[in-house]
């Protein structure tokens, strides 16, 4: 796979390893989380890492994805911004859930599927999905209301 962004990081790179005790949490699982992960770890950072997300994929390139894959321009295995064995380099935690409750003052958030996690420090790094139009072939994003 082609990774050219966030496969860079080393876990045999020598780092200081800082704030070994601390976890944070990520509340999204897009291509932000995946950047933040890898910032973190490549600064050095050793504490817990998890990732929270509804969707359990691997975060993509949806740049890529819209851009030039659809297009036929780009072959879909180089979506992923890591491959499993890169996350598991890394050692970040995935849970497949949203959060349904946050305390920030007290470092708490609870899970859909009523997981309850301390964090020492959150990132919102939501996902956006699209919104489907219910007439697609009335909607043209890219032109004037008057070309359709």
């Amino acid at each position: 796979m082609n990774h050219p962004t966030l496969a860079a990081y080393n876990s045999e790179a020598p780092a200081p390893a800082l704030h070994p005790e601390r976890h944070i949490v990520t509340i999204g699982g897009g291509a932000a989380a995946a950047a933040a992960v890898t910032a973190l770890r490549q600064g050095g950072f050793a504490g817990r890492l998890t990732v929270i997300d509804p969707i359990l994929n691997e975060p993509v390139d949806r740049t890529n994805l819209s851009k030039m894959t659809l297009a036929g321009k780009k072959p879909a295995d180089t979506l992923p911004l890591w491959s499993p064995e890169e996350r598991a380099n890394l050692r970040v935690d995935r849970l497949e859930a949203s959060v349904t409750a946050l305390d920030g003052t007290a470092g708490t958030l609870t899970t859909s599927t009523g997981q309850a996690l301390q964090f020492d420090a959150a990132l919102f790094a939501p996902v956006v999905h699209p919104k489907r139009s219910a007439s697609p072939a009335k909607i043209c994003p890219m032109s004037s209301p008057s070309a359709t």
